[in-house]
């Protein structure tokens, strides 16, 4: 399996994981034309979609979904929660913590809780042929359980979504900066270091580390790589996933 990034950031996601069965976007929150521009940057195109997994409602994750789920005829899987965001479209249920095969892809699939500000919000990881990926984005905080379910990934797409001086001394407004901040927000590069640090406590670090939907106000790629300086870890490639334009295929 391979991962690839069409964007990462607060604007607008959408992962892929290419399974050798045809490609599964986790999330989209670009429009379809964006989505066919960049799908065509990396040598692909919709048609190659047969599936589509949605990590929870927030419009940078899902205001492209039905568009592209009914262009490409893929189908849409989502937690209860997520779903009544996507009344207009037929989506699968899936349930937190409970593994299972989606047939599409031959992949098995486990949807993983995450403490972050939205109903029913789940991340992924995905297994097959004895390769393990993970798409981790989108929390406030790390925790023992998640860091046990992202353990010994081979590739695993990760947040660094701020930098906390930054974020401090930005222009948002304090209510906002509050909310990123927090348990149910999003990481900061210094929690990702530490989450990456508990993950690795409990298994192997990934062959293929990507640091995705980093805030554009708020961070910066020098802090980012910067911040993982000294982390023990035997990575071989350690890469951004940025918001304008596309990550290739990696892993």
């Amino acid at each position: 399996m391979k991962l690839a990034a069409l964007g990462s950031g607060s604007s607008g996601n959408a992962t892929l994981l290419d399974t050798g069965n045809g490609l599964v976007v986790i999330d989209c929150g670009l429009t379809l034309k964006e989505v066919k521009r960049r799908l065509q940057q990396i040598g692909n195109s919709p048609t190659d979609i047969v599936a589509i997994l949605v990590t929870h409602e927030h419009s940078d994750h899902i205001s492209g979904v039905a568009a592209l789920s009914r262009h490409s005829g893929a189908p849409v899987y989502a937690t209860r929660g997520t779903q009544k965001k996507l009344q207009n479209l037929e989506v699968s249920n899936v349930l937190a913590e409970q593994a299972f095969l989606l047939p599409e892809a031959g992949v098995e699939v486990l949807p993983v809780a995450v403490p972050h500000d939205a109903r029913e919000p789940v991340q992924y990881v995905f297994c097959k042929g004895g390769f393990k990926a993970g798409v981790l984005t989108d929390l406030g905080c790390g925790t023992p359980h998640i860091a046990e379910a992202y353990a010994n990934c081979d590739a695993l797409l990760i947040e660094a979504n701020h930098d906390r001086e930054m974020l401090m001394n930005g222009n948002y407004p304090a209510a906002l900066k509050r909310r990123i901040m927090s348990n149910w927000g999003h990481l900061s590069n210094c929690q990702t270091r530490s989450l990456l640090q508990q993950i690795f406590a409990v298994g192997k670090s990934p062959d293929t580390l990507v640091l995705g939907h980093l805030s554009q106000e708020n961070n910066h790629p020098d802090r980012v790589m910067s911040s993982l300086e000294g982390l023990s870890m035997e990575t071989t490639d350690v890469m951004l996933a940025l918001q304008d334009e596309p990550l290739g295929w990696v892993g």
